[in-house]
Protein backbone atom coordinates (compact mmCIF):
# COMPACT_ATOMS: atom_id res chain seq x y z
CA UNK A 1 0.00 0.00 0.00
CA UNK A 2 2.87 2.24 1.17
CA UNK A 3 4.36 1.52 -1.84
CA UNK A 4 1.57 2.66 -4.51
CA UNK A 5 1.39 5.83 -2.68
CA UNK A 6 4.92 6.31 -3.28
CA UNK A 7 4.47 5.12 -6.52
CA UNK A 8 1.77 7.97 -7.23
CA UNK A 9 3.40 10.55 -5.67
CA UNK A 10 6.33 10.22 -7.54
CA UNK A 11 4.38 10.50 -11.07
CA UNK A 12 2.66 13.75 -10.07
CA UNK A 13 6.31 14.81 -9.30
CA UNK A 14 7.66 17.82 -11.92
CA UNK A 15 10.41 16.51 -13.34
CA UNK A 16 14.00 18.11 -12.84
CA UNK A 17 14.62 20.86 -15.29
CA UNK A 18 17.62 20.29 -17.71
CA UNK A 19 19.96 22.76 -18.49
CA UNK A 20 20.28 23.32 -22.09
CA UNK A 21 23.02 22.16 -24.18
CA UNK A 22 26.27 24.83 -24.07
CA UNK A 23 26.56 27.41 -27.03
CA UNK A 24 30.01 26.34 -27.38
CA UNK A 25 33.01 24.37 -26.02
CA UNK A 26 34.03 27.64 -23.77
CA UNK A 27 30.91 27.69 -21.38
CA UNK A 28 28.23 26.10 -18.95
CA UNK A 29 25.28 27.52 -18.89
CA UNK A 30 24.41 28.75 -15.78
CA UNK A 31 20.95 28.97 -14.52
CA UNK A 32 20.49 32.20 -13.17
CA UNK A 33 16.69 33.94 -11.27
CA UNK A 34 15.07 36.87 -12.74
CA UNK A 35 12.70 38.41 -10.00
CA UNK A 36 9.74 41.46 -10.92
CA UNK A 37 8.47 43.91 -8.67
CA UNK A 38 4.17 44.67 -8.67
CA UNK A 39 3.26 46.91 -11.55
CA UNK A 40 1.87 50.35 -10.29
CA UNK A 41 -1.28 51.11 -11.58
CA UNK A 42 -1.42 54.89 -12.65
CA UNK A 43 -3.54 57.20 -13.69
CA UNK A 44 -3.38 59.70 -16.51
CA UNK A 45 -1.30 61.87 -14.26
CA UNK A 46 1.26 59.45 -13.14
CA UNK A 47 -0.40 59.25 -9.99
CA UNK A 48 -0.54 55.55 -8.20
CA UNK A 49 -3.95 54.52 -7.67
CA UNK A 50 -3.63 50.87 -7.38
CA UNK A 51 -1.36 47.63 -7.39
CA UNK A 52 -1.03 45.27 -11.06
CA UNK A 53 0.20 42.28 -11.92
CA UNK A 54 3.47 40.76 -10.91
CA UNK A 55 5.09 38.69 -13.32
CA UNK A 56 6.51 35.01 -11.74
CA UNK A 57 10.10 34.76 -10.98
CA UNK A 58 12.00 33.29 -14.13
CA UNK A 59 14.89 31.11 -14.45
CA UNK A 60 17.10 31.90 -17.17
CA UNK A 61 20.27 29.60 -18.29
CA UNK A 62 22.98 31.82 -19.29
CA UNK A 63 26.56 31.10 -20.79
CA UNK A 64 29.21 31.52 -18.51
CA UNK A 65 32.96 31.28 -19.55
CA UNK A 66 34.65 28.13 -18.36
CA UNK A 67 37.52 28.78 -15.59
CA UNK A 68 39.89 27.28 -18.44
CA UNK A 69 38.69 29.66 -20.76
CA UNK A 70 39.33 32.64 -18.53
CA UNK A 71 42.85 31.04 -18.22
CA UNK A 72 43.70 30.74 -21.82
CA UNK A 73 42.51 34.30 -21.77
CA UNK A 74 45.18 35.11 -19.04
CA UNK A 75 47.73 33.41 -20.68
CA UNK A 76 47.36 34.79 -23.93
CA UNK A 77 46.98 38.56 -23.57
CA UNK A 78 47.68 40.04 -26.78
CA UNK A 79 45.47 37.26 -28.57
CA UNK A 80 42.52 38.56 -25.74
CA UNK A 81 43.39 41.90 -24.79
CA UNK A 82 39.20 42.91 -25.14
CA UNK A 83 38.62 40.09 -22.78
CA UNK A 84 41.50 40.61 -20.15
CA UNK A 85 40.24 44.32 -19.99
CA UNK A 86 36.61 43.12 -19.75
CA UNK A 87 37.76 41.11 -17.06
CA UNK A 88 39.77 43.65 -15.22
CA UNK A 89 36.93 45.92 -15.31
CA UNK A 90 34.84 43.10 -13.37
CA UNK A 91 37.13 43.23 -10.72
CA UNK A 92 37.37 47.05 -10.81
CA UNK A 93 34.10 47.13 -9.79
CA UNK A 94 34.06 44.94 -7.37
CA UNK A 95 36.91 46.55 -5.45
CA UNK A 96 34.87 49.87 -6.05
CA UNK A 97 31.65 48.28 -4.98
CA UNK A 98 33.28 47.15 -1.33
CA UNK A 99 35.39 50.69 -0.92
CA UNK A 100 32.00 52.65 -2.12
CA UNK A 101 30.55 51.00 0.61
CA UNK A 102 32.85 51.25 3.75
CA UNK A 103 32.46 55.47 2.60
CA UNK A 104 29.18 55.10 3.30
CA UNK A 105 29.44 53.40 6.07
CA UNK A 106 31.73 56.24 7.36
CA UNK A 107 29.56 58.90 6.22
CA UNK A 108 26.88 57.88 8.29
CA UNK A 109 28.55 57.58 11.05
CA UNK A 110 30.00 61.03 10.59
CA UNK A 111 27.92 63.58 8.43
CA UNK A 112 30.04 66.60 8.68
CA UNK A 113 33.76 64.77 8.12
CA UNK A 114 35.46 64.48 4.99
CA UNK A 115 36.57 61.84 2.76
CA UNK A 116 39.50 60.72 2.23
CA UNK A 117 41.65 57.78 1.55
CA UNK A 118 42.69 57.20 5.05
CA UNK A 119 38.91 56.30 5.94
CA UNK A 120 39.24 52.88 3.54
CA UNK A 121 40.40 49.96 5.22
CA UNK A 122 42.80 48.69 2.86
CA UNK A 123 42.94 45.37 3.69
CA UNK A 124 39.37 44.75 3.09
CA UNK A 125 40.02 45.86 -0.39
CA UNK A 126 42.48 42.65 -1.33
CA UNK A 127 41.02 40.69 -3.92
CA UNK A 128 41.26 38.11 -1.67
CA UNK A 129 39.55 39.42 0.93
CA UNK A 130 36.28 40.08 -0.92
CA UNK A 131 36.10 36.79 -2.34
CA UNK A 132 36.41 35.48 1.34
CA UNK A 133 33.62 38.45 2.65
CA UNK A 134 30.21 37.61 2.86
CA UNK A 135 28.25 38.50 -0.25
CA UNK A 136 26.30 41.05 1.44
CA UNK A 137 29.10 42.83 2.60
CA UNK A 138 30.51 43.22 -0.97
CA UNK A 139 28.17 45.36 -2.67
CA UNK A 140 27.19 49.15 -2.05
CA UNK A 141 23.97 49.64 -4.46
CA UNK A 142 21.00 51.62 -2.30
CA UNK A 143 17.95 50.40 -3.46
CA UNK A 144 15.62 53.19 -4.85
CA UNK A 145 13.33 55.34 -2.84
CA UNK A 146 10.41 53.70 -4.24
CA UNK A 147 11.48 50.13 -3.37
CA UNK A 148 12.09 51.37 -0.20
CA UNK A 149 9.13 52.81 0.22
CA UNK A 150 6.98 49.35 -1.25
CA UNK A 151 9.14 46.79 1.55
CA UNK A 152 8.15 49.69 4.35
CA UNK A 153 4.62 49.76 2.94
CA UNK A 154 4.73 45.61 3.27
CA UNK A 155 6.38 45.62 6.52
CA UNK A 156 3.78 47.55 8.41
CA UNK A 157 0.88 45.78 6.49
CA UNK A 158 2.66 42.08 7.19
CA UNK A 159 3.97 42.25 11.30
CA UNK A 160 1.01 43.36 12.88
CA UNK A 161 -0.47 40.31 12.52
CA UNK A 162 2.87 38.29 12.75
CA UNK A 163 3.94 39.71 15.83
CA UNK A 164 0.83 40.81 17.54
CA UNK A 165 2.00 44.11 18.02
CA UNK A 166 -0.35 47.07 17.73
CA UNK A 167 -0.01 49.26 13.98
CA UNK A 168 1.49 52.06 16.29
CA UNK A 169 4.37 50.10 17.41
CA UNK A 170 5.32 48.81 13.52
CA UNK A 171 4.71 51.95 12.75
CA UNK A 172 7.54 52.89 14.95
CA UNK A 173 9.94 50.20 13.16
CA UNK A 174 9.24 51.44 10.31
CA UNK A 175 10.33 54.94 11.20
CA UNK A 176 13.89 53.28 12.33
CA UNK A 177 14.07 51.36 9.21
CA UNK A 178 13.65 53.96 7.50
CA UNK A 179 16.45 55.98 9.25
CA UNK A 180 18.98 53.13 8.32
CA UNK A 181 19.10 52.10 11.96
CA UNK A 182 21.25 55.63 12.23
CA UNK A 183 20.39 56.14 15.68
CA UNK A 184 20.37 52.44 17.26
CA UNK A 185 23.63 52.10 15.41
CA UNK A 186 25.28 51.63 19.08
CA UNK A 187 22.44 50.39 20.77
CA UNK A 188 23.41 46.29 19.87
CA UNK A 189 19.82 45.16 21.76
CA UNK A 190 18.14 46.81 19.38
CA UNK A 191 19.94 45.66 16.19
CA UNK A 192 19.63 42.52 17.40
CA UNK A 193 15.78 42.99 17.87
CA UNK A 194 15.42 43.85 13.88
CA UNK A 195 17.58 40.88 12.87
CA UNK A 196 14.76 39.74 14.83
CA UNK A 197 12.24 41.20 13.38
CA UNK A 198 13.51 40.51 9.73
CA UNK A 199 13.30 37.24 10.65
CA UNK A 200 9.69 37.20 11.79
CA UNK A 201 9.08 39.16 7.90
CA UNK A 202 10.44 36.74 6.28
CA UNK A 203 8.89 33.58 8.03
CA UNK A 204 5.71 35.49 7.50
CA UNK A 205 5.24 36.36 3.51
CA UNK A 206 4.80 34.08 0.80
CA UNK A 207 8.15 33.88 -1.58
CA UNK A 208 6.85 35.47 -3.99
CA UNK A 209 6.81 38.92 -1.54
CA UNK A 210 9.89 38.31 -0.39
CA UNK A 211 11.32 38.08 -3.62
CA UNK A 212 9.54 41.29 -5.10
CA UNK A 213 11.40 43.27 -1.68
CA UNK A 214 14.74 40.79 -1.55
CA UNK A 215 17.06 43.75 -2.53
CA UNK A 216 15.59 46.15 0.03
CA UNK A 217 15.43 43.65 2.83
CA UNK A 218 19.07 42.67 2.26
CA UNK A 219 20.33 45.82 2.09
CA UNK A 220 19.16 46.11 5.54
CA UNK A 221 19.55 42.63 6.92
CA UNK A 222 22.95 43.42 5.67
CA UNK A 223 23.41 46.91 7.25
CA UNK A 224 22.72 45.54 10.61
CA UNK A 225 25.04 42.83 10.64
CA UNK A 226 27.79 45.28 9.78
CA UNK A 227 26.94 47.74 12.68
CA UNK A 228 26.58 44.20 14.69
CA UNK A 229 30.05 43.67 13.61
CA UNK A 230 31.33 47.01 14.61
CA UNK A 231 29.26 47.25 17.79
CA UNK A 232 31.44 44.00 19.10
CA UNK A 233 34.65 45.20 17.78
CA UNK A 234 34.34 48.51 20.38
CA UNK A 235 33.03 46.36 22.90
CA UNK A 236 36.18 43.91 22.93
CA UNK A 237 38.32 47.30 22.36
CA UNK A 238 36.98 48.72 25.47
CA UNK A 239 37.64 45.34 27.77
Amino acid sequence: MTDAINTTEAATQAPAEVAPAPLNEYVNMSKQLFHFKTDKVKDDKGVVIGAGKKHPSVGIFLPVPKLTRLQEFLANPETYAKEIDLLLGAVTSMVYSVARGQINEFREANKDAVVTPQVLNYDQLDFTAIANMPKSERGSSVPSDEDIKAFLESYQSVMPGATERTADKIAKHVEIIATGFKKQRAQKDMLEFFVQMFAVYAASVDEATLEEHQEVFEYFGAKLERMLKVEEKVTMDDL
